[in-house]
């Protein structure tokens, strides 16, 4: 593939292999070299700072060119993130070499055989790319270097990974393939330890008082979403975990790609902002890294804890006498629907007593009087065309809850937004304080104390993406909610990036019902004309 004129898709790939090996390129030796125009290579830089962008990667130039201005754990990250993202895809190909990559593979597969080990697949190829990167960049001449090394090895010292990492490395080192450094060691200790991977961590080894943080966070978190899933122990056991090894993946300048991330967004839009915003507190006491991929997993232990207190949805099994055949009919059913639905079997006579909120819908053998759920029936030998009816309504069952769970027409206007404005204003100061002004506190010392602590989130960072910003200060020193959403005429610098909607948040504590305004906000994200639209005729009501 190198060597050859590379089309439209691959060009861009191929700048950016250049880039991170630190040539200086400038946009007429591009254009002469692939045979292009100058606007076509614009748009390739164009889409390489858009890749660099979540690595906060810096392109600058000089006399000689445009080039990339990193450290090497920079460098080594964002080729990770983008062999990650394209294992199936060629483009990889530009950025590690395939032989190399399967020979780390299959040394890291053996041992975890031999320790009779198990690791989920996005894990393990986190770790298996992140050697692969290092020793192919090392062996290029590029090597990591730690500048807090006695941080490191503290951090180590407490986690029995370090021995798994040793003889893993050394496996690789025997066979002929890279000789690793001490700091290079301690830095796949710092990734191998903060890749989720739950057998070499337990949360007696999370310290207690991270582990208290992780329980406020999901206090918070249960607050928002009206579900009672704190006492959920799984939960806080595995999100202490996670979380602790986030921090360690921080430390390290480490991340994990997430496959589920978008769909998580999608399907959870709501929840998904909760957590975000939930976690701006956390930041404050331990500095986490919140990407977009580590928000997903984080996700998806909530939902997952979500489900486990999820009623069953139940099928109600209406027969003439409620036994005999029933037995056949329910154990059919059973064998074709999920195993968290119930069957309950039921004669006609005993249908009336039956709380119709429980139930799915009803499958039957015979005709029955109306009822307020959707009625199957079916012959007592239940066919496969009764099976189809039956999968058929369950189906639609769930899309439904699944429709019902997106819209936001039932909510009222006085559980979103309390100001809308369409402003002119040039910096983050002005709309901050023109927002501020709105608002009624009890006196200037609570003023100062929220703005004070509007500011600290400022300096964790409030931008959430597609030009929102999600300002908000501290829940204890507002005592009347806020919610004040900001569409600009033009985009601001906020925080070094492109702003032009801003949704300020003032709660105070007893708050409870955010899930409605981040539903909102991130379906906006995706579609900021909608939000836009949205905004408009609120301000009409």
């Amino acid at each position: 593939m190198k060597g050859e004129i590379p089309n439209s898709q691959q060009r861009k790939f191929v700048i950016l292999e250049r880039l991170i090996n630190q040539e200086h390129l400038s946009y007429k030796k591009l254009s002469e070299e692939y045979f292009v125009s100058r606007s076509s290579i614009a748009n390739d830089i164009s889409y390489i700072k858009k890749l660099l962008g979540p690595e906060e990667i810096k392109m600058t130039f000089d006399n000689s060119g445009t080039y990339l201005k990193a450290t090497e754990v920079q460098f080594q990250k964002i080729i990770k993130q983008i062999i990650l993202a394209a294992l199936s895809d060629e483009k990889r190909n530009y950025f590690i070499d395939d032989i190399l990559l399967s020979q780390i593979s299959t040394i890291f597969y053996q041992l975890l055989r031999e320790r009779k080990l198990d690791i989920s697949e996005s894990y393990g190829q986190n770790i298996v790319v992140s050697i692969a990167v290092m020793v192919q960049r090392g062996k290029a001449g590029k090597y990591i270097e730690i500048q807090e090394r006695d941080k490191l090895e503290e951090l180590i010292s407490g986690f029995n990974i370090y021995p798994f990492t040793h003889d893993l490395l050394q496996k690789i080192e025997n066979a002929g393939i890279y000789q690793f450094s001490l700091e290079e060691v301690q830095h796949l200790s710092h990734i191998i330890a903060g890749s989720g991977w739950n057998i070499f961590e337990s949360q007696d080894s999370v310290p207690l008082k991270f582990r208290k943080e992780t329980e406020r966070f999901i206090k918070r978190v249960c607050e928002n979403i009206d579900i009672d899933i704190f006492s959920d122990i799984r939960l806080q056991e595995e999100l202490a975990v996670h979380l602790y090894q986030l921090l360690l993946r921080t430390e390290a300048q480490n991340s994990v790609h997430n496959p589920l991330t978008e769909e998580m967004k999608k399907r959870y839009p709501a929840l998904y902002g909760i957590v975000w915003l939930a976690l701006q507190d956390f930041d404050k006491q331990y500095p986490l890294e919140l990407s977009d991929d580590e928000l997903g997993f984080i996700v998806i232990h909530f939902q997952a804890a979500i489900e486990r207190v999820k009623r069953v949805n139940k099928i109600l099994l209406v027969c003439p006498n409620g036994v005999g055949a029933s037995s056949y009919i329910s154990a059919k059913i059973a064998h074709i629907l999920p195993s968290s639905t119930s069957i309950e079997t039921v004669s006609v006579t005993h249908l009336e007593n039956v709380d119709m909120s429980k139930v799915a819908f009803i499958v039957t053998t015979m005709d029955l009087p109306k009822v307020e759920k959707a009625v199957v029936k079916v012959t007592t030998m239940l066919t496969a065309k009764d099976m189809k009816a039956i999968m058929n309504q369950f189906i639609d069952f769930i899309e439904e809850e699944k429709k019902q769970d997106l819209l936001l027409e039932n909510v009222k206007k006085v559980d979103l937004f309390d100001h809308i404005y369409f402003l002119d204003l040039k910096t983050r100061e002005e709309v901050l304080n023109y927002l501020i002004a709105q608002h009624e506190f009890d006196d200037a010392h609570q003023k100062a104390n929220f703005m004070l602590s509007l500011w600290e989130s400022e300096k964790i960072g409030t931008y959430l993406e597609n030009g929102f910003a999600l300002p908000h200060g501290s829940p204890k020193y507002v005592n009347k909610k806020n919610i004040s959403a900001v569409v600009l005429n033009n985009p601001i610098s906020w925080g070094g990036k492109d702003v032009d909607i801003i949704v300020l948040l003032m709660v105070p504590e007893d708050y409870k019902t955010m899930e409605p305004v981040m539903k909102m906000i991130i379906r906006g994200m995706s579609d900021k004309e909608w939000f836009i639209s949205k905004m408009i005729e609120e301000r009409k009501v």
